[in-house]
């Protein structure tokens, strides 16, 4: 009667290919990423090119086709991998502040659509003067600046709200806003943004004013929003802004108090922010 040995009713893993080792049939071995199972028993019968003695039970495939092996596709650090129309394809990284959308038929990096880029926001609570006459003055402390602004088509909203008084009653005031680019050393004036009168006397409005025309004032209190915006910064770097103020007739001019200095309508503040907006 045959004898049968139950233990070799199965597959028999013995590793890695070796030509120096004799194998029987149903030995199963590790060769190139592929395995073989024996099929005729022999030594030194390599499994790549003796079929007579191996068949080949799972192959490995095309490294950087199949997700097997991604190496040669990716390259860089934050680079993805999808599915184009016949195989897997690498999509390099983006840039900073770029998001990733559905193209037509592949994904691929777009820029993100307008909206708000940063605002800053700025007081002043201590109380400023001057007493020049016919001269556009800027306000010690009353500016506000945008650093590392994104591009120079981006837009600037803002607004300087201000209390102010008057040492003399019918005061001639104008204001406007200034902004500088290159820190200091040219300014330009906003277009549409000088408001009151800066010629003249009382009553005298110019043309070419906007808004808040001309402002007397009768030593009492004032509260003033100037809003503002620039319809392109200009700059890749630091946009300033900053608020002049023009005394047309005598009488000093006070910033957060009044002639009296608290006694009449108390101290104010001013305030001010600026948004740069990409549309």
């Amino acid at each position: 009667m045959a004898t049968i040995n139950l233990g070799a009713i199965k597959f028999n893993w013995k590793g890695a290919y070796n030509n120096s080792t004799a194998y029987a049939v149903d030995d199963v071995v590790s060769s190139g990423g592929n395995s073989y199972v024996c099929i005729q028993a022999s030594q030194g019968n390599a499994v790549g090119n003796a079929t007579a003695y191996w068949n080949i039970m799972s192959a490995a495939g095309t490294n950087g086709s199949n997700g097997t092996d991604l190496s040669s596709t990716l390259s860089t650090r934050g680079d993805l991998v999808f599915k184009n129309a016949s195989a897997l394809a690498r999509l390099a990284k983006g840039t900073a502040g770029q998001f990733l959308k559905q193209g037509a038929n592949d994904p691929e990096w777009g820029d993100a659509g307008g909206g708000l880029v940063q605002t800053v926001t700025g007081y002043k609570t201590d109380t400023y003067s001057h007493s020049t006459q016919n001269q556009w003055v800027a306000i010690t402390g009353v500016h506000i600046s945008l650093t590392n602004v994104g591009a120079t088509s981006h837009k600037a909203i803002g607004n300087f709200g201000f209390a102010w008084g008057t040492g003399t009653a019918d005061t001639v005031n104008a204001f406007r806003i200034r902004k500088t680019i290159d820190g200091g050393s040219n300014w330009t004036i906003l277009p549409n943004h000088v408001h009151g009168s800066s010629s003249g006397g009382a009553g005298n409005f110019r043309g070419q004013t906007v808004g808040l025309r001309a402002m007397l004032d009768n030593n009492g209190g004032n509260y003033t929003n100037l809003p503002f915006w620039d319809n392109a910064i200009g700059v890749a770097g630091t946009v300033k802004y900053q608020l002049e103020t023009y005394r047309v007739q005598g009488g000093n001019f006070y910033l957060n108090r009044t002639q009296s200095d608290g006694t009449d309508y108390g101290r104010g503040s001013t305030n001010f922010w600026v948004m740069e907006v990409k549309v």
